[in-house]
This record gives C-alpha cells, structure tokens and sequence, in this order.
C-alpha cells in the first residue's frame, strides 16, 4: 500500500498540479462623444488562436492555464465552468464590450487566427453578420517575480486582432493589442487578486482599445462634404 501511495505522489508530482481560480470580467465601456454609432453594426466575433507556449495540442485544459508557481498551474473558472479556455473568455469580453457600445455583436463558435482570412467570408455569412473578427492570442498570464523582501506582479494580455467586412478585401482592423500591469505587492499577492486584474485591467483596457478602433474605422467622417456639379441640370461630378 506504502508503495502504491509513493508511486502515486511521484506521478502528481512529475505530471504536475493543476487548480481552477473563479474569475468575472466586467464590461465597462462608455461611448464617448467622439466614438462612431455602432448601432446596428452586425459584427461576429470568433475565437482567437490560442498560441501561447504552454497551450499543448489535445490537451484542452491547457487552454485555460494563466499562472504557473512550481508545479502548480492555474486555470479560470468563468461562468460556473471550470478551466475555461481563455479563448472563450477574450471572445466574450469583445462581444460584450461591443454591444455597450451600440454594435449588435455575437459570439462566433469557431476559431479563426491570423492564418485563416480566407474563412473570414463564410463564417461571417454563415454568422449572418456584416463583419467577423478573429486574430491571434498570443499573451494572457500572470507572474510573480520574488525578490529579497517584496512581491512584484506582472499581468500580461497581447493579442492580434484581424477584422474584415463581408466582400472586401482590405482589413478593417490589423493590429496588435498589448498590456503590460506591473506593480510592486509587497510581501505577497493573491493569485484570486492577479486574476481580477489580469481581467479587469490588462484584458479589458485591450478590449476597450479594439471597440475604440472599431468604432473609429467604422466612422463616417462628421466633416465630410457632398458636392455636385452640374451643368444645365445634369450631374457631371458627385463627391
């Protein structure tokens, strides 16, 4: 029995060890008075490409893994599911903060990295959505650096974000998102207090910044000018 005890305490140890912390992400975005109206906009918002190193292929619980203290890694649980995949979280941080901001957004259930723009027309059709956006998952974690005395935690959100109109061929969004928390906790944190802000402050100010570039790409300019000209009542030039 000692045996088969010593063996199985070995095992956890090699394979490592693995705990589900709650999360909650709480969408805040406000439209300010500079912002396009999105209302209206059908936009689908799929699952980014997880391409983060620790993510191992088959492995789906990988997907949710965010921290790591010795043989420890930790996963989220978001919505009452344990080990979320942090795909699904990014995804439905995009759709609600776009939806505050006006845009009729919805949850695509696929997955489309930067690789795959030449799906983005189907899925979009298939979504029955004018726009579809995808991109690349490439930072989502947090890490503890241990000094002599004190604690500094580090949250870390990058993603590459790519957003297409139905039937265009040029990029309404290509760009990268990147955000770096970083700030000294003294003589210890929390992983529960790096989760909140990994989510709260890295993800969400990312996300903010996407819908605030939505919103500017899909803006009619306020300046613009219609001009016609005629010459004896027949339109020759319309701008």
């Amino acid at each position: 029995m000692k045996k088969i005890a010593l063996i199985s305490f070995a095992a956890l140890l090699l394979g490592g060890c693995t705990r589900s912390i709650e999360s909650q992400y709480t969408p805040s975005f406000t439209k300010g008075t500079d912002q396009a109206v999105l209302s209206g906009a059908k936009i689908g918002v799929a699952k980014l490409e997880d391409k983060r190193s620790w993510v191992a292929a088959g492995d789906e619980q990988s997907k949710s893994f965010i921290g790591q203290a010795g043989s420890w890694k930790f996963g989220l649980t978001f919505g009452g599911k344990e080990f979320t995949p942090v795909d699904t979280i990014v995804r439905t941080a995009i759709v609600e903060e776009l939806r505050r901001a006006g845009a009729a957004s919805v949850a695509i259930d696929t997955t489309l990295g930067s690789k795959d723009l030449s799906k983005f027309d189907a899925t979009a059709a298939a979504a029955k959505v004018d726009y579809v956006l995808g991109g690349d998952l490439t930072v989502f974690e947090f890490v503890n650096e241990t000094g002599l005395v004190t604690v500094t935690s580090r949250r870390a959100v990058s993603l590459s974000i790519k957003m297409k109109r139905v039937g265009k061929d040029a990029l309404v969004i290509d760009q990268s998102y990147v955000q770096n928390d970083r700030e000294n906790e003294g003589l210890g944190v929390m992983h529960s207090t790096n989760v909140n802000k990994l989510l709260n402050n890295a993800l969400r100010n990312s996300v903010h910044k996407i819908v605030s570039d939505v919103s500017l790409a899909l803006k009619v300019p306020e300046n613009r000018v219609s001009v016609t000209v005629e010459i004896d009542g027949v339109a020759l030039l319309a701008h």
